[in-house]
């Protein structure tokens, strides 16, 4: 059960949640987004420091056009986007097979 947010300084939000298992499904789920826009949430720790804890990199949707449908699986595109950044997240369209005219990855 989500209990809160609270506004730490402009743009530092830190959400409280009711248990582990709510905290976990939220934190490792998503793309999360904010008023149309795409959120990243990290776990607090003793040891944040929100003037260094700055994102040195920001995650983007990759499109992959063209893409052959034996090459089309969560593992083969993932292993290329791998080259581009840390794969995150499939779109849904991609992994339902939906739209077929390209491949898009969250990285």
């Amino acid at each position: 059960m989500f209990i809160g947010c609270f506004l730490k300084r402009e743009w530092f939000f830190f959400f409280k949640f009711g248990s582990k298992s709510e905290c976990d499904r939220i934190s490792l789920g998503g793309p999360w987004l904010f008023d149309g826009r795409f959120i990243i949430l990290k776990r607090w720790t003793e040891s944040i420091d929100l003037e260094r804890d700055l994102l040195s990199s920001k995650p983007v949707w990759v499109r992959f056009p063209s893409l052959h449908l034996k090459f089309w699986t969560q593992k083969v595109i993932s292993m290329v986007a791998s080259f581009i950044g840390k794969p995150l997240y499939l779109d849904n369209a991609t992994a339902s097979r939906e739209k077929i005219a390209y491949a898009k990855m969250f990285c």
